[in-house]
């Protein structure tokens, strides 16, 4: 990303600061593919608190998600799996929040401010062993001060 855009300005950090480092409505737009599922779920609306506040009138969020049912992965819908890719680095395991359905993931951005403006699901399970849930993908926008 920084050969194709290098004047563009890049954050490396635990998103749950990113209301401390970005000042308000400074970003046209904010790319989370599978970085908010990373995050325990009571902190992700703060996180997107924090995303809406940094975005501009006009700018957009995109991120996606993973569906997952109770039976899958607990009561709390989050989940600590060994991430197998990683050999010789130790026992790699990263915190996976996941959602019920399309609604449950709905009212986490609309109680925020964001308006959706596209709302989908990828379904690639089947195709390697390492794909075992589905996903589901935002685009979201600010519309108001």
């Amino acid at each position: 990303a920084k050969t194709i855009a290098p004047d563009a300005h890049f954050l490396n950090m635990d998103m749950r600061y990113c209301k401390n480092a970005l000042v308000d409505q400074s970003v046209d737009g904010i790319w989370a593919s599978a970085s908010l599922l990373h995050l325990p779920k009571p902190d992700m609306c703060e996180v997107l608190k924090g995303l809406y506040n940094a975005v501009r009138v006009g700018g957009v969020l995109y991120f996606s998600l993973k569906y997952g049912t109770e039976d899958q992965v607990g009561e709390a819908g989050e989940l600590f799996e060994s991430d197998t890719r990683y050999e010789g680095e130790g026992d790699v395991r990263k915190l996976y929040s996941y959602f019920a359905g399309e609604d449950e993931v709905k009212e986490l951005v609309r109680n925020v401010g964001w308006e959706i403006m596209d709302m989908g699901e990828d379904d690639k399970r089947g195709t390697n062993e390492y794909i075992t849930h589905s996903w589901v993908y935002m685009f979201a926008t600010r519309t108001k001060e």
